[in-house]
């Protein structure tokens, strides 16, 4: 008798794991599995003397409980990718293993994924594997792949004009924001050098930080800047 017991048992608990998923949104449209998109439009920063571009689609997580997850992107073309859960983003790297993230139940979770660069020539075909799966049950998971300029699509793009989120000039980052945002920047290897919250339109000084290339976000947006 103790024998049926464990065996209804073990059956319970197995429909009960069953029951968990995970799944990668873009946007408010939840992906197959395994499936393949991709992202030809990338934004594109211009002042007089700099030029920056990313991409940053609106990639998000859910899962159908509260728990744990591990995530990894994979850039399999080689190049360098940010992926900035909670606002930290690391140094840049092919390789982005970022675990035991903890997720609230069916609350899309905002991957802060990019790839950026300067300059006006954009690696075409560039692919980036990702991987989002439960911390304790390696049964249940979810995949997708992205291509960004596909095939050197990027013709479509959004040019950022001063005024419009955030703008560098002389000793100070000048920002445009809708009600309240989150502002940080960082070193390019990754150490936070600002943090401040903002609201409508203002400035931040940056008299205290030494010029060059800085990794910013703002919000639910991130870049790359050049402090004057």
């Amino acid at each position: 008798m103790k024998k049926i017991y464990l065996a209804v048992a073990t059956a319970i608990f197995a429909t009960c794991a069953q029951a968990q998923s995970i799944h990668f949104m873009l946007g408010d449209q939840v992906l197959e599995e395994g499936v393949t998109i991709e992202d030809n439009s990338p934004e594109i920063y211009e002042d007089e003397d700099y030029t920056e571009w990313t991409f940053e689609p609106q990639l998000y997580v859910v899962t159908s409980e509260a728990a744990n997850v591990d995530i990894m992107a994979t850039c399999t073309t080689g190049q360098s990718i940010s992926l900035c859960l909670g606002g930290v983003c690391p140094a840049p790297a092919p390789v982005m293993n970022i675990k035991n993230i903890p997720l609230a139940a069916n609350s899309p979770e905002f991957l802060q994924f990019h790839f950026m660069g300067d300059g006006n020539v954009i690696p075409s075909d560039v692919e980036v594997g990702f991987f989002v799966g439960y911390s304790d049950n390696d049964d249940v998971y979810a995949t997708m792949t992205l291509i960004m300029n596909k095939d050197g699509k990027a013709g479509t793009v959004k040019v950022f004009e001063k005024g419009d989120s955030l703008v560098s000039v002389s000793g100070a980052l000048e920002y445009s924001v809708e009600g309240t945002s989150d502002l940080a920047l960082y070193t390019t290897d990754g150490n936070r050098v600002l943090k401040q919250t903002v609201i409508g339109n203002g400035t931040v000084s940056t008299a205290s930080l030494a010029k060059g290339v800085y990794v910013y976000t703002l919000g639910n947006k991130s870049g790359k800047l050049v402090v004057k």
